[in-house]
């Protein structure tokens, strides 16, 4: 049997995608000085958010809805096909209720509002993302082992409670 501390072993991986270098800027420095949270990655549009989805699997994306080549509404689907598991929260200066009501159509789990402000995001990671991810590989591969053994067991995702 393994045991693991989370409050000292566990950390949230969090990828932000948002076109302003300013805004990456004030998102991770208050992210990384929230305990349990790491920022694995940025990307400054959503086709490089997109690639590094692939590349790191974040546990949370955070995904501005207004970026150029392609909006994150556009490319929710796309990020979610990827990694299923990860909820996407979306932090823009757009979340008019039918904004919203589309952006969780299209798999974007949370809008907050950059108006609401960073401690309103660093709520709605902990809300969605609570326990995070031991840091340690070995632990980590025994998570991953049990996430993907667990609709054996409790059927699948969508039918499994958060």
């Amino acid at each position: 049997m393994y045991y693991v501390d989370c409050e000292r072993e566990c950390v949230t991986r969090i990828l932000i995608a948002d076109d302003n270098q300013r805004i990456r800027g004030l998102i991770r420095d208050a992210l990384v000085a929230v305990e349990g949270f790491e920022v694995c990655g940025e990307a400054c549009d959503a086709p490089s958010a997109v690639e590094r989805v692939k590349e790191l699997m974040p546990d949370v994306l955070v995904l501005d809805l207004s970026m150029p080549k392609m909006g994150g509404v556009e490319a929710a689907p796309t990020l979610k096909q990827l990694n299923p598991r990860m909820p996407i929260i979306a932090f823009t200066v757009f979340a008019e209720s039918a904004g919203s009501s589309l952006a969780r159509a299209v798999g974007i789990d949370l809008v907050i509002t950059k108006v609401d402000g960073l401690g309103k995001l660093i709520e709605g990671i902990r809300s969605l993302a609570p326990w995070g991810i031991p840091k340690t590989s070995r632990i980590r591969r025994i998570v991953d082992e049990a996430r993907d053994l667990a609709p054996l067991f409790f059927g699948p995702p969508s039918d499994m409670a958060r």
